[in-house]
């Protein structure tokens, strides 16, 4: 079974000479794309060290990630960074003495994993949303404390609030957003039931 991992990192306002706040995730799917697991951190440093960190992040949750799935032997790692992706596939060089670190970091650990095929590939980032927003949610203090928990999504998509899409039938699931002590999924709006959201009705708010 192949295991798809995708790896995002992110800063805001700083570069590889002044490196400021910064932050890293993954999420993990099998091969049917049925949700895995996620975890995500906070870090000081550039966009390029965030990615790599990010990779780092997830290799160095391949243990209970293999624990949890089951005859796993190939790993895609899929990252929206260009420069990762083919520094990690010896395509190009890598020159930058952080990340020249990181990479060794990585390799060393992947090297106790000899019988899983390991791949690295490239993707657009629209198609890394899940990781790109575990990485926003980390730098607005938000971080994963179990990595086998639901899989964090905006509860909210150009203003429109997570009661009503459910009430227009486009958010099926609960999982992603807060609930009450009785375990009832709450709009991010109004802090209602989502059966009972007073934000009104879609077409009205759109």
């Amino acid at each position: 079974m192949k295991l798809i991992i995708y790896t995002d990192g992110g800063s805001r306002s700083n570069s590889a000479t002044e490196p400021g706040p910064a932050s890293c995730a993954f999420v993990a799917f099998d091969e049917q794309h049925k949700y895995v697991a996620c975890l995500n951190e906070t870090l000081i440093g550039s966009n390029n060290v965030a990615e790599y960190r990010g990779l780092l992040l997830a290799v160095n949750s391949l243990d209970p990630l293999l624990d949890f799935t089951s005859d796993v032997d190939r790993i895609e790692f899929r990252a929206d960074s260009q420069l990762l992706v083919n520094q990690m596939t010896r395509e190009w060089r890598c020159k930058d003495e952080n990340l020249i670190a990181l990479q060794h970091q990585i390799r060393e650990i992947l090297a106790f994993y000899s019988g899983i095929v390991i791949s690295y590939v490239w993707y657009p980032r629209e198609e890394n949303r899940d990781a790109d927003y575990l990485c926003n949610l980390a730098l607005d203090g938000t971080i994963i404390d179990n990595m086998f928990g639901p899989l964090p999504v905006k509860t909210k998509v150009r203003g429109i609030s997570a009661g009503q899409l459910f009430r227009a039938g486009r958010l099926t699931e609960s999982r992603p957003l807060r609930v009450d002590p009785e375990g009832y999924a709450l709009c991010g709006s109004c802090k209602e039931r989502l059966t009972n959201c007073k934000c009104p009705p879609l077409e009205e708010a759109v």
